[in-house]
């Protein structure tokens, strides 16, 4: 599986090289929307760095996320399968204005130095994926 078209890649540097980088996050704004009935917002994701989590999120600031990914961890047989694209189905709550695609990463354990990348972003008006918000 691939993205499918343009992505967006944050580059995570390694913490030994670049310390004074903590928690160091990349965001992806969307325009002012108004979501006053169910929708649902898909993208592809590919996660290949330790320390870092991504969010949807309603403020820049991440304390209003009503999604969260699991942050990565080094076990040996969860990084194959965390190193290949996926793809995410979101319901986003009726009321929100504005969306914001967070990767934030925590490197105060010294993780790994790293990309991820998101890919074919889309808004739907239906969990089946059948009627495109726009």
């Amino acid at each position: 599986m691939t993205a499918d078209g343009p992505i967006a890649v944050a580059s995570f540097p390694d913490p030994r090289q670049e310390p004074e980088e903590e928690n160091l996050q990349f965001s992806l704004e969307s325009g002012m929307l108004h979501f006053t009935e169910t929708h649902y917002l898909t993208f592809k994701k590919y996660l290949a760095t330790a320390g870092v989590q991504l969010m949807v999120c309603l403020d820049p600031n991440a304390k209003k996320c009503f999604w969260k990914s699991a942050p990565l961890t080094f076990r040996a047989t969860q990084a194959q399968r965390n190193r290949a694209w996926s793809t995410e189905l979101i319901q986003i709550p009726q009321g929100s204005y504005k969306l914001f695609l967070l990767a934030r990463y925590d490197n105060s354990q010294r993780f790994n130095a790293g990309q991820i990348g998101l890919g074919y972003v889309r808004l739907f008006r239906d969990a089946q994926l059948k009627i495109p918000l726009c």
